[in-house]
């Protein structure tokens, strides 16, 4: 069961969305919330049906067919899907949190194809008067290391979530993750020092344009 605090910053954010959506036409790259009503037991939130599945389960169903990865060229429709809701996010002064596999679900456009579109925003929040978040949160091996290095009362900016699309960008053409351990602590710790790798063998095949790393870190 979810936190009641969480559950209603959750239907917050979205509603923020939702109708910045459409009262200003973003893109189509949220799963909308339509409605929320409570019974005497029930908090119910409308939502809309996704008519895809999310990433996790599609990289593990194979349902790709490429051995648990994604064609290049699908791979950057998807990240340029998530970053248009990053974005938008962004000229709204909110972070998702928790970008992730799971949180990104596939929806086909008629005579666009299949995007992405963002989901679960239990995470997310809005930034505070002097631009920043605070608060740690996230999934391990996702997190951005401005997250995991902010002491309790530190703040960091909302730009956090492309470290995590990065992340799901690596997954989807090698069909593993970047960052390694055999346990929380060991995985936490990789995650935070933010080092990784591009073994021959599985990225080979390619394009160097995907594999361009950004060393500069913007505070």
């Amino acid at each position: 069961m979810e936190r009641f605090d969480t559950v209603v910053r959750e239907i917050v954010v979205q509603a923020a969305l939702s109708e910045n959506l459409h009262c200003r036409g973003g893109p189509p790259v949220f799963i909308r919330v339509y409605g929320v009503f409570e019974t005497i037991n029930t908090l119910v939130i409308e939502m809309e049906l996704s008519d895809g599945r999310d990433l996790f389960q599609g990289l593990s169903s194979n349902a790709f067919g490429y051995g648990g990865t994604v064609p290049e060229m699908q791979a950057s429709k998807f990240v340029y899907s998530a970053l248009l809701a990053i974005s938008y996010m962004q000229s709204l002064s909110i972070a998702h949190r928790d970008i992730k596999l799971a949180n990104l679900l596939t929806c086909s456009i008629p005579g666009v194809g299949m995007i992405l579109k963002l989901g679960d925003f239990g995470m997310s929040n809005f930034a505070g008067e002097d631009g920043f978040l605070r608060g740690r949160c996230g999934t391990p091996g996702y997190v951005a290391p401005e997250i995991l290095e902010a002491g309790p009362t530190m703040g960091y900016p909302n730009h956090v979530d492309v470290f995590s699309l990065g992340v799901v960008a690596y997954i989807l053409l090698c069909g593993y993750e970047p960052f390694y351990g055999v346990s929380d602590r060991e995985l936490v710790a990789a995650n935070k020092a933010a080092r990784f790798t591009f073994p021959e063998q599985d990225w080979e095949e390619i394009t160097e344009e995907a594999k361009v790393r950004e060393t500069k870190r913007v505070n």
